[in-house]
């Protein structure tokens, strides 16, 4: 079955979002990440990030990777975002404006185990595309990972 031969994902990118909002809405599509169907939540988080489609490298994992056709990228989602898959609980910090322009909010995700971790949404606000004006992640790494430094 090919993952791309579905219809476009039920949570998707508005200007009226907050950057919070962006972030809750996208863990709230992973909580339940095969609702209403298989990846829907996988799906939600490329219709969210930034250099979604892009033929140019990105490092939305915190490693160069590319973000070109959605299979690739559900991959290596649901392998670097397990904690997100059923989460029993997430509480989001207020967004903080970072030295570099982008915007920095972080999420304790509770993860289906009980484990609390900390993970690190990097924003940018679109400036063209169908999603101008709207809050994209530009990067989203567990906040302990070494790749921080490359945020």
């Amino acid at each position: 079955r090919n993952p791309q031969n579905v219809p476009g994902p039920l949570v998707f990118p508005h200007e009226m979002q907050t950057p919070e909002d962006a972030v809750r809405l996208q863990l709230n599509a992973m909580r339940e990440n095969n609702v209403p169907r298989m990846n829907h939540g996988v799906q939600t988080l490329y219709e969210y990030a930034v250099d979604a489609g892009s033929m140019e490298r990105s490092r939305y994992f915190g490693f160069s990777s590319d973000m070109y056709h959605f299979d690739h990228f559900m991959g290596k989602a649901l392998w670097n975002f397990s904690d997100f898959i059923d989460s029993h609980d997430f509480k989001i910090h207020p967004a903080e404006k970072m030295e570099c322009g982008r915007t920095r909010v972080r999420a304790d995700v509770t993860n289906n185990v009980g484990e609390t971790v900390e993970w690190t949404f990097v924003m940018v606000l679109r400036t063209f595309s169908k999603y101008k004006g709207c809050w994209m992640t530009h990067r989203l790494v567990r906040s302990d990972s070494p790749n921080m430094a490359f945020i």
